[in-house]
């Protein structure tokens, strides 16, 4: 199995709302191979330049990179699960990043994205026959340090090359919805109604608020603070 970390460096501001999650780094990043399905005929005859610094990890088997624009890049290959492998960029920030103005901004940002599905001029049914005819199987989540984005694909019939493409239109063509929006912001309601439906739940909740000093970064976030967000936010 090849496994693959990639880190981009963001700058602070561009983190902090909803619709500038995935913004590009301080200068274009250079991880993509060229297209023959998602990109567009102009994109696909760029000549994507690299430059890596290596350093080999041979005790565990770790080669560490950079690119000449800051991006590093991990990657170890592995003896088990042949013909497969998994690519997580990770993107600093995550929900320490929110501002008292926009509270739950990164993770309804990042649900947006992923009930939107579309890129560029694709819609998401065809993302999802891409996804299906490559075996691409694409998550994306946040923490409190960071969001990332995760592929499983298979290294078989160019399929490591689908997800890189896959990578390069959501970071470079990514579409944001308004219907996709409302469906983010009505599942994370759903979520924190069903709170008080769990004595568990209901039991952490109240408890990291009292610890927390009612801090939402680290919580639920209430439906106050869902309702004041829109998609420009």
């Amino acid at each position: 199995m090849l496994k693959i970390r990639i880190a981009l460096p963001l700058k602070q501001k561009q983190i902090a709302g909803t619709s500038s999650l995935f913004q590009h780094p301080s200068s274009p990043p250079s991880l993509f191979l060229e297209s023959n399905h998602l990109l567009d005929k102009d994109e696909a005859e760029k000549e994507w330049k690299y430059i890596f610094f290596n350093y080999p990890e041979k005790e565990i088997g770790i080669t560490q990179c950079r690119l000449s624009n800051g991006i590093s890049i991990k990657y170890l290959i592995s003896k088990t699960e042949t013909c497969g492998g998994v690519m997580r960029l990770i993107v600093g920030g995550g929900r320490a990043a929110e501002t008292p103005e926009t509270k739950g901004a990164v993770v309804l940002g990042v649900r947006t994205l992923s009930e939107g599905g579309r890129v560029g001029n694709f819609t998401r049914e065809q993302v999802e026959l891409f996804c299906v005819n490559h075996l691409i199987n694409c998550s994306l989540g946040s923490t409190e340090e960071f969001f990332c984005m995760e592929f499983r694909f298979t290294t078989r019939d160019n399929g490591m090359r689908a997800a890189f493409q896959l990578l390069h239109m959501v970071l470079e063509h990514s579409v944001w919805l308004e219907d996709g929006f409302d469906r983010a912001r009505q599942l994370y309601l759903s979520y924190y109604r069903s709170i008080s439906k769990s004595l568990e739940r209901s039991t952490a909740h109240k408890l990291m608020i009292a610890m927390l000093d009612e801090d939402e970064r680290f919580v639920e976030h209430t439906p106050n603070s869902l309702e004041n967000l829109t998609l420009q936010t």
